[in-house]
């Protein structure tokens, strides 16, 4: 399961001020790294964020917020340690709002955006739920879920109302619950594509899952993204048996969860478990010591060995 703190790479995110910015003086102020809140990242001046009473280049962000980017703006939100999102504008207005619903991390309102997400969150498209109704002519609504895995989906998400829409997975699965009732499941290298009409209705036929390409823009944020990511590893070894579970979550060694990626500077605390007739030994590896709580910071791979001891 797949729960880990996701965010922009420090060093990725800086390169992207700099060329938006032109110049690398103005970056060393800009302090963009994911926590315990909501934050939007300015990386071009042409946009707006409301509410927004706040200066500056980075700006905390309440649930409801909406960040819009028009002409060549950009920005990155990063939904505290669940998803982070790369807003592009490419000459048309593009619209996320935050937290909206309560069950959603967002809502494309409209317009273009690339996400990193972690875990089973939910995301809107269109600004309303999608129902049980199966007909073509509901307006246009889809509610998309990450799906569980060792690395975070990286989707992008393009939406126009009264003329088309794509959701395309560069990594990861997700499904796909449209406002017709119409659900389908999306896997890495796949993309849903659809016309829609001066309604707002899917234009009959125009519904169909292809091949996704990335541009280069695209493919380079994903890349830097990933480039934030390290892997935590749990081994369980010696005569006995048990169990490793982490805070966050996201490893269960023992049930066959025992690999998880985590973003740079994040803490992870693990717990061993011992089952009846064992008992917990002591770590190996990045973890060492003989209490059954372990806790590291991940800023590089790391690898652990949990070792129970049979009584008998």
């Amino acid at each position: 399961m797949l729960r880990s703190a996701v965010a922009i790479g420090v060093a990725g995110l800086v390169a992207a001020v700099a060329a938006a910015t032109g110049g690398a003086g103005k970056t060393a102020k800009l302090k963009c790294q994911f926590g315990q809140r909501d934050l939007v990242c300015l990386l071009r001046p042409v946009l707006g964020v409301t509410p927004g009473p706040q200066s500056g280049n980075v700006r905390r962000i309440k649930p409801g917020a909406r960040v819009a980017v028009k002409r060549k703006g950009q920005a990155t939100v990063l939904l505290a340690r669940e998803a982070q999102c790369h807003i592009l504008a490419r000459g048309r207005r593009t619209i996320l709002q935050t937290r909206t619903p309560s069950t959603a991390l967002f809502t494309q309102v409209r317009g273009e955006t690339l996400c990193t997400i972690s875990g089973e969150e939910e995301v809107f498209v269109a600004g309303q739920a999608a129902g049980g109704r199966s007909t073509s002519a509901v307006k246009f609504a889809a509610v998309l879920k990450s799906q569980d895995g060792n690395d975070p989906v990286q989707v992008r998400i393009r939406y126009r109302a009264k003329s088309s829409v794509g959701i395309a997975l560069r990594q990861g699965g997700m499904g796909v619950r449209l406002s017709t009732g119409r659900e389908l499941g999306l896997g890495g290298g796949d993309e849903m594509r659809a016309e829609l009409t001066q309604r707002n209705t899917i234009k009959p036929g125009s519904l169909r899952v292809e091949g996704a390409h990335f541009d280069e823009v695209e493919n380079g944020f994903f890349q830097r993204e990933e480039r934030s990511w390290f892997p935590l590893t749990v081994n369980i070894g010696g005569s006995g048996g048990g169990t490793v579970v982490s805070s966050p979550p996201g490893i269960d060694c023992g049930n066959d969860d025992c690999e998880e990626s985590y973003t740079s500077g994040t803490m992870v605390s693990l717990t061993a478990r011992p089952f009846d007739g064992s008992e917990f030994a002591g770590w190996g590896g990045d973890c060492a010591g003989a209490k059954t709580r372990c806790t590291v910071t991940m800023k590089v791979a790391r690898s652990i060995t949990a070792v129970f001891t049979s009584f008998s």
